[in-house]
C-alpha cells in the first residue's frame, strides 16, 4: 500500500507543478530554452497517473514492467501529438504515424528486449 501511496503523492506534485508552471507563466515571456519545461512537466504528470491508475485496477505483477513500459510509450506519443499540435502542424496523417510509430517500437521492445531477459 505504501508504493501506491507514493505514486498517489507523485502524480499529485506532478500535476500541481504542470497547473502552478501554466498559470504563472506566460510562452510569450519565456526564453526558448524554458517553452520545453511545460512538456517534461506534463509527462511526468501522465506517466505517474499511469502508474497510480496500475495500482487501482490492481494488475498482476507478472505484467507489471510491459504496461510501464506501455504507458511510457502512451506519453511520449501524447506528448509527439501535443507538440506538433503546438507549431500547427498536426494532422490525422501525424496522428496515426506517431501512434503507429509507438506501437511498432512496443512491440519490438517487448519482443526482442523484455521478453528474453525473462526467458534467462
Amino acid at each position: 500500500m505504501r508504493i501506491k501511496n507514493r505514486n498517489l503523492v507523485q502524480m499529485i506534485v506532478a500535476w500541481v507543478l504542470v497547473l502552478l508552471f501554466l498559470l504563472l507563466s506566460s510562452p510569450a515571456k519565456l526564453p526558448l530554452y524554458f517553452v520545453i519545461v511545460p512538456f517534461v512537466l506534463l509527462g511526468v504528470a501522465l506517466y505517474c497517473t499511469w502508474l497510480v491508475l496500475l495500482g487501482l485496477l490492481g494488475r498482476d505483477r507478472a505484467h507489471t514492467y510491459e504496461l510501464k513500459i506501455l504507458g511510457l510509450a502512451v506519453t511520449i506519443a501524447s506528448l509527439a501529438c501535443l507538440g506538433l499540435q503546438s507549431i500547427g502542424e498536426l494532422t490525422v496523417k501525424d496522428c496515426l504515424a506517431v501512434f503507429g510509430f509507438t506501437a511498432i517500437a512496443y512491440f519490438y521492445l517487448i519482443r526482442n528486449i523484455i521478453q528474453p531477459k525473462k526467458r534467462d
